[in-house]
């Protein structure tokens, strides 16, 4: 707050500025962020008293300003003294101070956005205190009085309206605000849900390895930047991840807003806030118990079902057994205003939530010609239009999945504010979220043979098969658990004595999640496949397969739907078990000092602050990848068999029945001697069956989960805020300087332990080998003919060890070279010089994507554990924001700010990976695929690049009319040392120099690229604008005043350019994102209605990839065309309606994605050759959330 009188320096001022003259400059740090805090210092503490005090008689004001519509207090409603520039805004008590005050008779004026302005006279005592409060909406006397309830009810959206506009028009930062009463009722009170529908905001749905409910808003981000690079504060201090993994991105579906009064986006930060989300952060302020002037209490109860489950009152099956999907939810929540000086608010809930999520997917297409072998002779793949082409497309993959989610999150708060005298303020509060979600994904796949080669005819519609070929039908039921609780305690205490304030601000949260199974009562992931001789697909529209017919080896029908005809649990089988833990621990501690320097003309204030922040990540456990084999005797399939079905549709015939995850534990529990997780098996060896090494494989699951990082960020600031021309003008300036420590482990992948050693450490190289001597299989020889495996040369190249002895080879670890019991044995067995990999592939030991050891000992060598430690001082950030009220009405802002975007702490551009690498094959490759698909990728982790340097340029232009709010805002960010994917193609000239170095035989990966994320010296530019209207339509008569709306137009605009001309129609966009929100209300005494809408524009010409087709009229060539996803995903649209019974009771019912409960995805190729019924390939299915319910208020 700022408070000075309009005056002239006096003698006094003059004489105190030339006492600062003596401090001399150069004598201050040259460091621009040490330099502004040692001037602060400098005015901090040099004792000034308030000169004016001495030369004028002065007072004090105080008051507080509450609205009668809401019923509430106001918080930053605007107080002035009148010809002069002083002023102060209301806290959210609605208090405010107004100090030095000349004495004698004075007008205060009272704004506040979408109010009419209120006057007063007060007389102000030399050294006195004077008392004023003010009431919006009051009686003629300016007094407050009871309103009918109906009355507060109607006003409900348009008081939220003006808090969240008067929050944006008062702050000196850029920022978007919105007060969740305006929002209505979220079923699940998710974060996301709250901020969809504001300007600049990205919201992310489902998660990684199915651990999130596909439906639930799970990440943020802020224009344009994702949710690793978006903060997320309760009352501007750190929340900890629920994420279940290493990251900066606080997982939504993890957090609860129930006690929240209001929600900021935070767009441009001041200098005393931290400056590592070059997006914007998002901050939930929790309300206050000096909001309202009584106590009040709210319960809400309330029924949340779905469209796809109409049986309300019904018990059916669910993850783990039978239950109602019709979910009941509870919520609590009272503002208690003890006394004065003492107040509580609380808030507690139960949301539970049950989603049914059902997609099918042609997953694959082939475009190019085909053929197979019938009696003899090669026969191409052909129906009546000819061969398989880009315009005569052939199916030969689809799958359905059906997703079952059961969530229940049970939630607290509690906020304490406390005033022992006026000057300090003392606020502690708690959160506690606790979170248990259950989820069943089943998935059949159907499959032609050989990429479709035994298919006889197929078009519009249909696909069927020659008899007597090999097909599939797959079954995965995947068990997925997900249990955790997030909590936060914070402590704020904040002191004013004159112009000082001091701030101290501690918090402490912690995150913790695991995905259970086995404790839960099953196992993770549980296949099943049946064999047929002849399948047919009949009556595909839109994507869609209308039934799926097979037959077996006779011509038999089989029902697959029934789960006995499939082959059960057969010795051998694989079972997945995935159980991962993972903590977040954030700590953070602030102290602010600041002076207001009311020596000068014009208000002044400098301000210091010190701000560490810690965060602490753990995550450890069994792995994804963790597996068990059956060993015991056959189980049939309806042993195992689950009382959920899903209705014949889509391809069923009937109701398709599912083997039971939590069933098969079952048969675990009674007889653990039946599940091995150390089997071990070879294929030649053992007589076949394939070859299996669970020891290995589960070791690499384990270690490759086990990471942790710890990092410390250290900052200190200073900011200065002065106002000119009467507060039109107001400056804030100041810079901030951070250093961060990082401390943590992380699975090394050592592509050089296979290697012969030197005493030294380093490998081993001669003449002849001089890439390298490997004793695992690999094939380093410095030449590729003829190929030699180095391995067998260990062995018998009696020569190389001749020069390896003489060398002085100080390791040779004969018991890997030798592996099996002889070289016999090793050209009996050809598999002996490989190791096999996680997703089952025999592969040379220092090859393999996972399996890099033939036995334990070189699996430890070659994946382990290291710890990472690095510090390093961020690059200063300076940061300058000016606001000028061209009139009353008309705001202009400006800022300029330097921010830094810090890489993940996981991931390819995490912290933690430096020199690990994962191998994924290609979903889309095939046995005889042609060479432009790709067989797989290389991802390379770099945890060397630097910080991206964001210099930000930040506009806004609003006005402010008395009943609404329109404004545009403009961003542009220059960055410098861009990231940038980096490809290196296997025609590269470096492809074999990298594939080498990582040790993997370029030979062997022919036909994969090698992908990292590498900081360049190149730079950036990330840009886009912000339109926002708000406007209650009282202007038209008091008959519109019920009537409310909002609307928002984001844009980031798309630069295109041409790249890589062999792929024919392929252009290269930067991604496009445009998009609209908006909203209507209408209030009149008992009834009120809502509608909020956003959408998301697809930009029709976006690249998705592309195919290699055979083209019409083209011959065999194939060609590599761009193919793009043309999604006009619909809007997500709620509705709510509300029913005030009496002053005590009030129902309510609401729809939430009316127009998402199905969803179609297409893909296109750019020349326009494909078939309308071929663009088809995805189709979802999720129903619309419906809730019913009623609130007591008392």
């Amino acid at each position: 707050m700022h408070h000075h009188p309009a005056r002239q320096p006096g003698a006094a001022l003059l004489r105190h500025l030339q006492r600062l003259k003596a401090v001399s400059l150069a004598a201050l740090p040259a460091t621009p962020v040490l330099r502004l805090a040692a001037c602060s210092a400098i005015a901090l503490a040099t004792p000034i008293a308030p000169l004016h005090a001495q030369e004028n008689a002065t007072g004090t004001i105080t008051g507080r300003v509450f609205n009668v519509n809401s019923g509430t207090y106001l918080t930053n409603a605007r107080v002035t003294v009148e010809g002069t520039s002083i002023q102060a805004f209301t806290d959210d008590s609605g208090t405010y101070f107004l100090r030095n005050v000349p004495a004698g008779e004075n007008k205060i004026v009272i704004s506040y956005t979408g109010q009419d302005n209120i006057v007063k006279s007060v007389k102000v005592d030399q050294g006195g205190t004077a008392r004023i409060d003010a009431n919006f909406n009051a009686g003629t006397d300016g007094e407050a009085v009871t309103l009918d309830t109906f009355v507060i009810e109607a006003a409900r959206y348009r008081n939220a309206q003006e808090l969240a506009v008067n929050e944006e028009r008062v702050s000196n930062n850029i920022k978007s605000v919105v007060a969740l009463d305006s929002l209505g009722y979220v079923a699940d009170g998710n974060v996301g849900e709250f901020v969809r529908y504001l300007p600049g905001v990205d919201i992310s749905e489902g998660g990684a390895q199915d651990t999130s409910n596909p439906t639930n808003a799970t990440t943020v981000g802020v224009r344009g930047f994702g949710g690793s690079d978006t903060d997320i504060t309760i009352d501007g201090m750190p929340i900890a991840s629920g994420a279940g993994s290493l990251t900066r991105a606080v997982q939504l579906d993890g957090l609860s807003v129930n006690n929240a009064s209001r929600l900021e986006i935070i767009k441009v930060a001041t200098p005393d806030m931290p400056q590592n989300a070059p997006g914007g952060s998002i901050n939930l302020i929790t309300r206050g118990a000096f909001e309202a002037r009584k106590p009040s209490y709210d319960i809400t109860t309330t029924l949340i079902g779905n469209t796809n489950e109409p049986n309300v009152f019904k018990k059916e099956p669910g993850p783990d057994g039978p239950m109602f999907k019709t979910r009941t939810s509870v919520r609590l929540s009272a503002t208690i205003p003890i006394s004065n000086t003492f107040g509580l608010s609380l808030s507690a809930s139960n949301d539970p939530k049950y989603t049914m999520y059902r997609t099918g997917n042609l997953r694959d297409y082939r475009y190019t010609a085909n053929s197979t072998t019938v009696g003899g002779v090669a026969t191409p793949t052909t129906n009546a239009l000819g061969g398989i082409r880009l315009d005569n497309p052939l199916a030969f993959r689809y799958e359905l999945r059906d997703q079952q989610w059961v969530e229940d999150r049970q939630s607290g708060s509690i906020r304490a504010d406390w005033r022992p005298f006026p000057s300090l303020e003392i606020r502690a509060g708690g959160t506690y979220s606790q979170q248990e979600s259950k989820a069943v994904i089943r998935r059949t796949q159907w499959q032609f043979s050989n990429n479709g080669r035994d298919v006889s005819d197929w078009g519009n519609g249909f696909v069927r098969s020659r008899p007597n070929t090999p097909h599939s039908v797959d079954q995965t039921v995947d068990a997925r658990d997900k249990e955790g609780f997030t909590t936060q305690a914070n402590l704020s205490v904040a002191y004013k004595k004159g112009p000082w304030k001091v701030d101290l601000k501690a918090s402490a949260s912690e995150s913790y999640h695991t995905l259970p199974d086995t404790q839960n009562g099953h196992f993770s992931t549980l296949d099943a496949r049946l064999s047929v001789a002849r399948m047919s697909w009949e009556g595909i529209t839109d994507g869609k397969v209308g039934q799926i017919l097979v037959w077996d080896a006779s011509g038999n029908p089989i029902n697959y739907q029934d789960i006995s005809k499939w082959g059960g649990i057969g010795s051998d089988a694989e079972i997945r078990s995935s159980q991962n833990s993972s903590r977040d621990l954030k700590r953070d501690y602030k102290l602010d000092v600041s002076r207001e320097l009311d020596f000068l003309p014009f208000p002044v204030t400098i301000k210091a602050g010190v701000n560490q922040r810690e965060q602490s990540n753990r995550r450890w456990g069994r792995g994804d990848t963790y597996k068990m084999t059956y060993i015991g005797p056959s189980i049939p399939a309806a042993s195992v068999a689950s009382e959920f079905t899903t209705e014949a549709k889509y391809g069923y015939t009937n109701d398709q029945q599912w083997v039971d995850t939590y069933k098969l534990f079952e048969i675990y529990k009674q007889r653990p001697d039946y599940f091995s997780d150390t089997f071990r098996r070879d294929a030649v060896l053992d007589g076949g069956g394939g070859n299996v090494d669970r020891n290995i494989g589960n070791y690499l699951a384990r270690v490759g989960t086990k990471k942790g990082v710890t990092t410390t960020d250290k900052d200190w600031y200073g900011m200065l805020t002065a106002s000119f021309f009467n507060n039109r003008l107001t400056v804030v300036t100041g810079g901030r300087q951070s250093r961060k420590e990082v401390n943590g482990y992380n699975v090394f992948n050592d592509p050089r332990a296979p290697f012969v050693r030197m005493a030294d450490g380093s490998i081993y190289t001669d003449s002849i080998y001089t890439k390298g001597v490997r004793f695992d299989g690999g094939l380093n020889t410095g030449y590729t003919t003829p190929s030699m495996n180095s391995r067998y040369a260990v062995l018998n190249d009696t020569a190389l060890r001749s020069r390896m002895a003489a060398a002085g080879v100080a390791y040779l670890p004969n018991a890997l070279a030798l592996g099996y019991a002889s070289p016999a044995a090793d050209v009996a067995n050809p598999n002996a010089n490989k190791a096999l990999d996680q997703n089952g592939i025999w592969r040379y030991p220092g090859t393999g994507s996972e399996g890099n050891g033939a036995n334990m000992l070189l699996a430890q060598l070659t994946r382990y554990t290291r710890d990472i430690n690095t510090a390093r001082t961020q690059p200063f950030q300076p940061q300058l924001q000016v606001a000028y009220n061209i009139t009353d009405s008309l705001k202009l802002q400006v800022a300029y700010s330097k921010e830094t975007r810090m890489p993940d702490l996981d991931g390819t551009n995490g912290i933690l990976n430096g020199g690990s690498f994962t191998i994924s094959q290609n979903a889309d490759w095939y046995d005889g695929a042609p060479d432009e698909v790709l067989q797989g990728r290389v991802t390379v982790g770099n945890s060397k690049n630097q910080p991206e340097v964001n210099h930000s340029f930040n506009g806004k232009l609003a006005y402010y009319a008395k009943y609404g709010r329109y404004s545009i805002s403009y961003y542009h960010k220059y960055v410098e040392k861009a990231w940038r994917t980096e490809i290196i193609n296997n025609d590269d000239s470096e492809y074999g120099t990298f594939m080498s170095a990582l040790g993997l035989d370029p030979t062997e990966y022919y036909n994969y690229e090698i992908q990292t994320i590498a900081s360049t010296g190149e730079k950036a530019i990330r840009k886009g604008f912000e339109l926002e209207v708000t406007q209650n339509l009282g202007f038209v008569g008091a008959w519109a005043s019920g009537i409310d709306f909002f609307a928002s137009y984001t844009r980031r605009p798309t630069v295109a350019r041409t790249e890589n001309n062999s792929i024919r129609g392929y252009i290269r966009q930067d991604p496009v994102r445009a998009k609209y929100t908006g909203g209507l209300s209408y209030s009149r005494s008992r009834f009120s209605i809502q509608s909020k809408f956003t959408y998301v524009e697809q930009d029709p010409t976006q690249n998705s990839g592309s195919i290699s087709a055979n083209l019409p009229d083209m011959g065999t060539t194939a060609f590599n065309v761009a193919t793009f996803n043309p999604n006009y995903n619909p809007a997500t649209v709620s509705l709510q309606a509300n029913y005030i019974l009496n002053k005590y009771l009030k129902f309510f019912v609401s729809g939430n994605r009316i127009l998402e409960s199905k969803k179609q995805v297409r893909t296109i190729d750019s020349i326009g050759v494909m078939p309308e019924w071929a663009t088809y390939r995805q189709f979802t299915e999720q129903g619309v959330q419906i809730a019913a319910g009623a609130t007591l208020s008392f």
